[in-house]
């Protein structure tokens, strides 16, 4: 991956030129010692006085401070004009300054003509600094104002590359020019001709060089790949511009690296350093891996101030065991706002035991009900010890021959707590009262009926199930939304026996019809579509998408694909993506590959923009699309396949494209064997086309692999198998070779 060329040297126009002096007072002699040693401000009143003499070197230091802006305000018209007069008097820096001017459109109309005629003069009167700056002229890389005159040798990298080298052996801007020497060096036919001219620049503090001697230690190219000095060279970056981008980056993708490969300890060293320096993905991951929970919860916290939504409940969870409460909350409400059920349920601790505020029950409750209502467990298990609550604190509860409606919601609550996976609502429900009583106990309302007929499901054998669910209908048909719901549930249960699409629909519906947003939801789900009429699905998938909910969005738009309208699919696709969906994302992608319908509404830059959105939040398909992106051979290509790998992609060509690179060298070092690793890891995930690379590795023992024929055939006739193009070709050939080693093994 080429570096950007980024010169920083346009505006570099003299070098002390004391020796080019022609004829000065003693006054201005002192003036322009005084100018070179940095008092400018003390030299320009000096220089001055000269604006209407024919003393050519004052006029030359006069366009000079006007240019730079040294001991006045920047004006370019002046500083053209005092250059001008010095050019006429043949002032090699005055003709200089003018091809500056010209070439740059200060004070005068750009025209490269001019430029590189004023240049050439000037050289020849003795410029040094005049050979660099043909050496910028001939290189391009400035902006050129439309309809400019041009030169023909714009952009001839042969020509800049004689005219940097003339200003160097004229030892003029050495370190400058050693700087655009090695990168042009890098892309002709000598690139490893490169590297000193590098090494030179960046001793001269030079930031490009600095910057590409970075990225060939750490991706390898003109030299072997070393990490520690591509960090040394990163370093040095940081310290000389105060940038750490380039550093932390570069930890960053070694600290992935070694995350990848299951070394731990070097992995959290460099995604500390990368952190440290700002990096917000380091950060996340650190925020994810780290052993210590403390470690974890402070990255958590950096991750969530620079952007991360992924992390903003273990950050409120850090800054309230720090006591930063206020914090903490705000973190929380974040989350909460975007649907996090956990979240609001530490606003309810936080209000239930009053930590940044004040102690309010209520309130607590109010938003464990809102979790509770999107049946998340722990949420349900802390309404169930509520109502537990209100039933212990009646004092007629010694009287009850039946069970009181508290105790019955108490019941139903801590019962769906189990039903939806929350381990501490087991055991809380087993010591609850009546629990002994409960089979034998005729229910009395409907949350009765509920919590009756989960409790039996718990505990009851399979054949007596069914006596279970018969509670649960009841319940249902009585008018309880959470029965109904928990049998949409239960019944969408593809391993358990009483398995029944239809009838989960039939319970979603019911709540839905009742107003219940969740089960809508539910039945947005295409697993719904087969068992819904057409127009049934239809009608929820609108609904709810018109309150912005991701999935119905999503398979809206996929209806109307269906039906051919893919300019509505697009729109809607279009409209979630925007809005965050990462599955939008990719249909709006691998739409865009195959209709030319995508490019008036989404642009190709704006497709790669949300890619890029989806990469952030660690969407492991777009992980791998995006090291596409890179060109698929870069170190950028290799850490976004590790990262996808990581984030657990279903993309068995991952481990294949990853192999490629190590088999290769390409932005990874060059380890045949791990590659062969990586080739087996993308056949087991069903990738058989590996069979091809990694059964011709094994046959022929190529990349330092041992040679291995009997594995070699065991690989093509997988791919054999599974119609590997040119596997069974192989695996012909190497059972031919292994029958004709067989004599002369046993000779």
């Amino acid at each position: 991956m080429p570096m950007k060329y980024l010169s920083t040297t346009f505006f570099l126009f003299f070098l002390s030129f004391t020796s080019f002096v022609f004829s000065a007072t003693p006054e201005l002699q002192q003036a322009i010692a005084m100018w070179e040693n940095g008092q400018v401000s003390e030299a320009f009143p000096v220089f001055l006085k000269y604006k209407d003499s024919d003393d050519a070197d004052a006029l030359a230091y006069l366009g000079r401070s006007y240019m730079n802006g040294l001991g006045v305000e920047k004006n370019y018209s002046l500083a053209f004009e005092y250059f001008g007069k010095a050019a006429e008097l043949g002032q090699p820096y005055g003709l200089n300054g003018v091809g500056v001017c010209y070439r740059q459109g200060c004070g005068i109309q750009q025209d490269l003509q001019k430029a590189e005629k004023y240049f050439l003069q000037a050289a020849e009167a003795g410029c040094p600094l005049a050979e660099f700056n043909l050496g910028m002229l001939y290189l391009g890389g400035f902006e050129v104002a439309e309809g400019t005159p041009t030169i023909p040798d714009f952009g001839n990298v042969t020509k800049a590359l004689e005219h940097f080298r003339a200003s160097y052996d004229a030892g003029n801007l050495k370190p400058q020019c050693a700087e655009h020497l090695g990168i042009l060096m890098l892309t002709g036919e000598t690139p490893a001709e490169a590297l000193p001219w590098l090494q030179e620049a960046a001793a001269g503090n030079q930031p490009d060089a600095i910057v590409e001697l970075a990225f060939q230690f750490e991706c390898g190219g003109v030299v072997p790949i070393d990490r520690n000095q591509a960090i040394d060279y990163a370093e040095q970056f940081g310290r000389l511009t105060g940038g750490w981008e380039l550093y932390a980056n570069i930890c960053y993708r070694i600290g992935i690296e070694y995350l990848f490969r299951g070394q731990w300890r070097e992995a959290m060293l460099f995604l500390q350093l990368a952190a440290d320096k700002g990096h917000v993905d380091a950060q996340y991951q650190l925020a994810t891996y780290h052993q210590d929970d403390s470690i974890r919860g402070k990255y958590a916290v950096m991750a969530a101030q620079n952007g991360n939504q992924q992390v903003l409940v273990q950050a409120g969870t850090y800054l309230a065991n720090q006591k930063q409460y206020d914090e903490a909350m705000k973190c929380y409400l974040e989350a909460a706002e975007a649907g996090d059920r956990q979240a609001m349920c530490e606003i309810a601790i936080m209000h239930r035991i009053g930590e940044g505020v004040p102690v309010n029950y209520e309130k607590s409750m109010e938003w464990y009900a809102k979790a509770a209502e999107q049946y998340y467990p722990r949420a349900l298990r802390e309404l169930g010890v509520k109502y537990l609550l209100l039933y212990d604190e009646d004092p007629k509860k010694e009287f009850y021959a039946k069970i009181p409606a508290t105790l019955s919601k108490a019941y139903a609550l801590m019962a769906q707590a189990v039903l939806y996976g929350d381990d501490d609502a087991w055991g809380k429900l087993n010591a609850f009262p009546f629990i002994e009583e409960l089979p034998t106990m005729v229910p009395d309302d409907t949350d009765m009926e509920l919590a009756k007929g989960l409790v039996g499901l718990f505990y009851a054998p399979e054949d007596k199930l069914a006596e279970s669910l018969k509670l649960l209908e009841a319940s249902a048909v009585h008018g309880n939304v959470d029965a109904m719901n928990a049998l949409g549930y239960l019944y969408s249960l593809s391993n358990a026996p009483f398995h029944d699409l239809a009838k989960s629909a039939e319970s979603y519906k019911m709540a839905a019809a009742k107003g219940n947003d969740y089960a809508a939801k539910q039945l947005c789900s295409r697993y719904y579509q087969s068992v819904l009429n057409e127009q049934e699905y239809l009608d929820y998938l609108k609904a709810q998408a018109e309150k912005g909910f991701g999935v119905a969005l999503h398979n809206l738009a996929e209806y109307h694909t269906e039906k051919g309208d893919l300019k509505k699919a697009l729109q809607l696709h279009l409209e979630n993506a925007r809005n965050g969906d990462d599955h939008s994302v990719m249909r709006l992608f691998f739409l865009s590959l195959y209709s030319d319908e995508v490019e008036p509404q989404c642009d190709a830059e704006e497709i790669e923009r949300l890619l890029i959105q989806a990469e952030q939040r660690h969407n492991s398909e777009a992980e791998y699309i995006r090291s596409e992106f890179t060109g698929g051979d870069s170190r950028e290509s290799a850490i976004l396949l590790m990262r996808s790998i990581l984030d657990g992609a279903d993309v068995d060509v991952a481990w294949f494209a990853l192999g490629q690179l190590y088999r290769q060298g390409n932005g990874v070092p060059r380890e045949p064997n791990f590659a062969v690793e990586l080739f087996e890891r993308a056949i087991r995930a069903g990738y058989w086309e590996a069979c091809t690379m990694l059964g011709d590795i094994l046959s022929k023992g190529e990349y330092s692999v041992r040679k291995d024929s009997e594995y070699a055939k065991e690989i093509f006739q997988l791919g054999a198998e599974h119609d590997v193009k040119g596997c069974q070709e192989r695996l012909e050939a190497i059972q031919a070779e292994i029958q004709k080693e067989q004599p002369k093994q046993g000779e």
